[in-house]
């Protein structure tokens, strides 16, 4: 029916404005990523997205640097609980951005405002809208997976935004 077909072009609509919103706001990204510090999760602490339901800001009294990048933590607990086992809580995709992985194999940084847990491993993309739409397509979680292949820890999250090889 026309109704239905309008219906359905209309629903199509909403993900194109949403894609267009996050292509905007990744080439905001990509240019606050060639002045990032090594800064890893934007200075949050890696436990409390795992304990507080939110991010809380760590401290440089509480710190530690994994694979170039410093983490700062609330305490010194949540210090040598994520020492003990640092890939339990450290991003996946290096701290990229999950949908930009997933969608375009590509390394986009992703933000500490914008994540998710899921099968216990921490998800980051690149603001609201990117996580909004990330949401809608589950199966990139896998793909990003695919596309990152190499271990998360070796790629660090400052570095510009590249094609991964396949």
């Amino acid at each position: 029916s026309t109704a239905g077909a309008k219906a359905a072009s209309e629903s199509l609509l909403v993900p194109t404005a949403a894609l267009a919103s996050w292509h905007r706001c990744n080439e905001r990204v990509t240019h606050m990523a060639e002045k990032t510090s090594s800064l890893g999760l934007e200075g949050m602490d890696a436990i409390s997205f795992f304990e507080d339901s939110k991010p809380k800001r760590g401290s440089f009294e509480f710190k530690t640097v994994v694979n170039g990048l410093t983490y700062c933590f609330r305490n010194q607990a949540n210090l040598d609980r994520f020492l003990k086992k640092p890939e339990a809580f450290l991003p996946q995709f290096g701290g990229h951005c999950a949908f930009y992985c997933g969608l375009l194999g590509k390394l986009k940084p992703g933000s500490a405002k914008a994540w998710q847990i899921i099968n216990g491993k921490l998800y980051l993309t690149g603001g609201p809208n990117v996580f909004w739409l990330w949401k809608q397509f589950p199966s990139l979680i896998g793909r990003g997976h695919d596309h990152y292949r190499a271990p998360f820890i070796s790629k660090p999250s400052h570095e510009p935004a590249r094609r991964l090889s396949r």
